[in-house]
């Protein structure tokens, strides 16, 4: 309980919230960008519109009714600046009420709304093609076994076409429709939160080594009465989770706030387009759940290697320059090293990479060698929990050696 008041003090509480706002801003910021907070509420308000409108139609009617739309306006811009609007409108015949809406906004707004109608034909184009899609990765996994070169049980190729067709027959029977998902489809891609969640946690840990400095590690752990050397362990996974939580649901709530689209979080996953490679049947906000816990994971575990550098070096700041050296030379890596290069596992697992969970969770993707055959996100989540092992082994063993 001391450690605990010791680590929740007046200058952490401050940070945090310092880091909360940070965030949220530089979200909205992102956002925001080209244009202000007016501009995107406006944009907001049109796309539910335009939800609401389309939605109501089966999709081919839905898709020709927004291209007919479309049309009428590009047609109506290209005779307004003719000065022929009178005729253009004759021609036209009856008025829609797409086109009664357009005419009714401002120059800035016109514009605005006719990028919200582009955005919702491609919407409904890619909801269309979906089950055709995955009817064809099933087909080509039926087909490319056939073939001789891709007919070896053994071969990796063989097994990862076994594994594809298996996998995407879980979401076969996904049935899209539009939705608003601008707001989640937004926050999956936001990966600064989690960069904030480590600067957090390198606070808290150098906080927790004080004693490194003042001499009095050796007396503090090897008293009778001296700390659990597990008692850190739960303190560093505890605000690992509570600090990703709240940067995590704050920026989730922000993102609903700027967007809109709380009843789309119901609707499948793969209605994200960025999704369409999605292999598990899942909603919008079981995603982000499902987003959350693996982030949250890879916080606790970065922060409890992080830890095990404190423990292993006698002064804090040189722990604190060590890991500063080792991040750098991990986006050094990440962003120098090529896919394809023979030291791509340095750019697979890698601290920048296992902060962009998402990128990892959300595309569909498998490694191996013969017949074994692994996703990415398997092999994020055994490399972090080899990563979590060693961690722990070393930090543990090094606080044993420290107090002797």
């Amino acid at each position: 309980m001391n450690e605990f008041r010791r680590l929740i003090n007046r200058k952490v509480v401050i940070g945090f919230i310092a880091l909360l706002i940070i965030n949220v801003s530089l979200y909205v910021y992102q956002q925001t960008k080209g244009a202000g907070i007016k501009e995107l509420r406006f944009e907001t308000a049109q796309r539910q519109w335009c939800v609401d409108y389309y939605g109501n139609y089966d999709i081919e009617v839905a898709i020709n009714a927004v291209d007919s739309d479309i049309k009428r306006i590009l047609s109506y811009r290209k005779a307004d600046k003719q000065g022929t609007v009178a005729e253009s409108e004759v021609q036209a015949g009856a008025e829609t009420e797409v086109l009664g809406k357009y005419k009714a906004l401002s120059e800035s707004e016109q514009l605005l709304f006719l990028t919200v109608l582009r955005d919702i034909e491609s919407q409904l184009e890619y909801i269309k093609k979906y089950p055709e899609d995955m009817k064809q990765i099933q087909t080509n996994a039926q087909q490319l076994m056939t073939f001789s070169i891709f007919s070896d049980k053994n071969s990796f190729t063989y097994n990862n076409i076994v594994k594809t067709g298996k996998d995407f027959e879980k979401v076969a029977d996904v049935s899209l429709y539009l939705v608003n998902n601008k707001a989640a489809g937004s926050f999956v891609n936001y990966y600064y939160t989690f960069y904030f969640a480590l600067i957090m946690m390198v606070f808290i840990i150098y906080g927790l080594s004080g004693e490194r400095d003042n001499g009095m590690w050796g007396i503090v752990h090897s008293a009778g009465s001296g700390r659990l050397r597990l008692h850190r362990l739960f303190i560093i996974a505890g605000s690992g989770v509570v600090i990703t939580a709240g940067l995590y649901f704050t920026t989730f709530a922000a993102a609903l706030l700027l967007y809109g689209g709380a009843g789309a979080l119901n609707a499948p996953v793969q209605s994200i387009q960025a999704f369409e490679r999605f292999a598990m049947p899942m909603s919008q906000i079981g995603f982000v759940l499902y987003n959350y816990v693996y982030s949250a994971l890879a916080v606790v575990v970065l922060s409890v290697a992080l830890w095990t550098v404190f423990v292993v070096n006698r002064k804090r700041n040189h722990a604190l320059i060590l890991t500063g050296v080792v991040v750098g030379l991990e986006v050094l890596m990440y962003y120098r090293i090529g896919l394809h290069s023979i030291y791509s596992a340095f750019k697979q697992i890698n601290i920048v990479r296992l902060m962009k969970v998402n990128a990892v969770i959300s595309t569909y993707a498998n490694r191996g060698r013969g017949s074994f055959v692994i996703s990415e996100s398997a092999i994020m989540f055994w490399a972090l929990m080899v990563i979590l092992v060693v961690s722990v082994a070393g930090g543990v063993g090094g606080n044993c050696l420290r107090t002797r």
